[in-house]
């Protein structure tokens, strides 16, 4: 979903400040709803041609959390795209000092459905794994420093899969 609005200045303004209120709870209003933040937020800034343009990143809560059935199950390479995006945004919130704790765990949960899929690598699922749930652990005990560390030591097993896997 997309909106383009233009907007007068005070218009602006007030729709920003109301953003500026949601985010700071942690949700944000979508489609009259309530959704809740789900991790570090991107912003970006563009100056060109006497015009600033803004633009804003926020990652949201699954609306799908319900119990998974196989035909609302995402595919190995859906798996792999949003795993994607929510270790760029880990290591970004990780990077800032943060510890997006609901973030973490959808992750984890991810971690281990992708080494459920066969074929994909098992001999390493148990390192790869082990490192999963050090990264559980450190986000749970609040320590932003050592999920840094795991987090690079999950990269490091990621490059060494895509060398060996692609």
């Amino acid at each position: 979903m997309e909106q383009k609005r233009t907007l007068p200045t005070a218009d602006a303004a007030a729709y920003l400040r109301q953003l500026a209120v949601g985010l700071e709870r942690g949700e944000v209003q979508l489609d009259g709803q309530s959704v809740p933040v789900d991790g570090a937020i991107q912003l970006r800034e563009t100056a060109r041609e006497g015009k600033l343009r803004i633009g804003l990143r926020v990652p949201l809560a699954r609306r799908d959390a319900g119990p998974e059935d196989e035909s609302r199950r995402p595919s190995y390479k859906g798996l792999k795209k949003q795993m994607k995006r929510d270790f760029r945004l880990l290591r970004a919130a990780a990077r800032e000092g943060t510890v997006p704790a609901e973030l973490v765990r959808r992750f984890h949960a991810d971690c281990r459905r992708m080494t459920g899929h066969p074929g994909k690598g098992e001999p390493h699922y148990g390192r790869f794994n082990a490192v999963a749930d050090a990264m559980l652990r450190a986000a749970e005990a609040g320590e932003a420093a050592e999920l840094r560390r795991v987090l690079d030591e999950m990269a490091a097993l990621r490059d060494e899969a895509h060398r060996r896997y692609r």
